[in-house]
Order: C-alpha cells, then sequence, then structure tokens
C-alpha cells in the first residue's frame, strides 16, 4: 500500500525554491533531482510545506507512478511560467 503524499506545487514556489542546476538535471531526466524537487512541495499534516529535506525523504519512499504524477503537475506549473512564445509574436 503506498502512503497519501500531500503535495502543493505553485508557480511561485516554483520560482522561489527551484535552482536553476536542479531545473537543468529535472530537464535532463535526472531522478535524483526529481526527489529533491519534489520534496520542495510536500505538505505537511499542518499544511505548511515540510522542510526540503524531510520532504525529499518522504518523496524518495514514494512510489514510481506517484512521481510521475507530481512531475507532470509540476510541469503544469513551468508552463505557466513560459510565456507562450505564439502569443509574443503576436503581439
Amino acid at each position: 500500500m503506498t502512503q497519501k503524499v500531500e503535495v502543493k506545487i505553485t508557480s511561485e514556489r516554483i520560482e522561489d525554491m527551484v535552482t536553476v542546476d536542479e531545473f537543468i538535471a529535472l530537464q535532463e531526466g535526472s531522478i535524483k533531482a526529481a526527489k529533491s524537487v519534489v520534496g520542495k512541495f510536500i505538505m505537511g499534516e499542518d499544511g505548511q510545506y515540510l522542510p526540503d529535506e524531510e520532504g525529499a525523504a518522504i518523496a524518495g519512499k514514494m512510489t514510481v507512478r506517484q512521481l510521475k504524477d507530481v512531475l507532470a503537475q509540476f510541469q503544469t506549473g513551468v508552463t505557466d511560467l513560459v510565456p507562450n512564445s505564439n502569443s509574443a509574436a503576436s503581439g
């Protein structure tokens, strides 16, 4: 049985908490970077983000399916940060 993990990904938190090196490593497909980054978005029972190390430890216990689901949410958050090149060209 898998543990229920509460994750909250926002564009603001991505901008404030994810380093350029982590972002590059994610784009290159590093699972180790994914674990570290996902840990920054794990919520505690009190509704607050867990410290990075504690979150990363929980992320390391996620199933591959859970990790893939969270990374899909992360990608949506990143997409929200990047302006649409088509709208920029037409504007």
